[in-house]
């Protein structure tokens, strides 16, 4: 099993209950602390560095996978952060590290070992990915357009690998408590916290909307657990949905006007403040 941003939250969760279960893991983190950390785990894990920023990297560490591991028979797609901020005012250099991170980065991966996996006729493809995949919500648009093209390509993925029998598994999480939303809050915080801002409002009511969401957190070790079922499952199904919010979000979806679910989320994220 390869598991990325392995360091914290979901992905360290998921390396100690996999090696707990006798898994052989290859976690892939970027700091000298982290793999420090990883490796103490236990004798089941193997540490790689990556910044997942860089493609060169990814194939070093790719061939470098290969050689000192062995097979990748389960890929583990976690690594991922977000920003918030209006679609027309967040910075193009944050966007475009942040789709390198989020899409680029876990097709990358998946064209390093599906090969494999292929020609072996056996594997799982796990993609960690979220409920903002499939439900957009004001301020948080560039970060759903990653998650919205992972989803896609999921979808076509594990399409073109089940005659191969690999499936492909889309996890959706709603909000985790884990360093994720610190993360974004330092790649979003000049942004969302500059007064000058024709939103400047509607970030303050959404900031605390959101502060109220993530009170009902999933842990980062329930979502592992999660994972282990599909990989466990004989048959895996293509999409997890973990928290009330995944549900509530394909019910607006499948049932409800979009202007009505436009209307309740510009409401709860200060928009409505903003007309004169």
């Amino acid at each position: 099993m390869l598991v990325t941003g392995a360091s914290t939250g979901i992905g360290q969760a998921l390396v100690r209950l996999a090696a707990s279960r006798g898994f052989r893991v290859a976690a892939v983190a970027r700091k000298d602390e982290d793999l420090a950390a990883l490796s103490a785990i236990g004798e089941n894990v193997t540490p790689f560095r990556c910044d997942l920023n860089h493609p060169d990297q990814i194939e070093a560490m790719a061939a470098e996978v290969a050689e000192k591991f062995g097979d990748v028979d389960i890929l583990v797609n976690n690594a991922g952060y977000g920003i918030r901020g209006a679609v027309d005012e967040v910075d193009e250099g944050t966007v475009r590290a942040m789709f390198e991170v989020n899409v680029f980065a876990p097709w990358l991966l998946i064209k390093a070992f599906t090969p494999g996996m292929r020609a072996r006729r056996r594997g799982l493809v796990v993609n960690v990915s979220s409920v903002t995949g499939y439900f957009v919500s004001p301020f948080n648009g560039m970060y759903s357009a990653t998650k919205h093209a992972m989803e896609g390509y999921s979808d076509a993925l594990r399409m073109e690998l089940s005659p191969f029998g690999i499936p492909v598994v889309l996890i959706e999480p709603g909000p985790v408590a884990t360093q994720f939303m610190a993360t974004t809050q330092k790649h979003s915080d000049d942004l969302v916290s500059n007064p000058d801002s024709m939103y400047a409002k509607a970030y303050d009511a959404a900031l605390k909307t959101l502060a109220n969401v993530h009170g009902n957190a999933l842990t980062a070790e329930s979502v592992a657990m999660s994972i282990m079922n599909a990989v466990d499952a004989k048959c895996p199904r293509p999409r997890y949905p973990l928290h009330k919010l995944s549900w509530i979000a394909l019910f607006l979806n499948t049932f409800v006007p979009r202007r009505i679910v436009d209307g309740i989320l510009m409401r709860q994220t200060g928009l409505t403040l903003l007309k004169k």
